[in-house]
């Protein structure tokens, strides 16, 4: 599946389905960043995983059932250390 989403949408390759399931609440989408860690926007230098963010959006309904997308983003920090935590989001 992640070879056909990078193909229709390049620009989420990163992006990984983790599952699917149907529940009272509707249908969730387990969606995490994956990926070579990016470089720090203020120095260049590499980062590193520092934790993760999750925020949930809600999709409109799909076989008239609520939809709803959970991503999991890698909260980064610059190797250097100087610099502070960054995200890493689909370009």
């Amino acid at each position: 599946m992640k070879d056909l989403a990078g193909l229709v949408l390049p620009h989420l390759a990163d992006l990984v389905i983790g599952s699917v399931h149907s529940r009272a609440e509707g249908i969730v989408v387990h969606v995490a960043s994956t990926g070579a860690p990016a470089e720090c926007p203020s120095c260049g230098a590499a980062g590193r995983v520092h934790g993760y963010v999750d925020r949930q959006l809600a999709d409109l309904p799909l076989a008239g059932q609520r939809v709803l997308i959970r991503l999991r983003f890698r909260r980064l920090r610059c190797a250097r250390g100087g610099c502070g935590p960054f995200l890493k989001w689909p370009s």
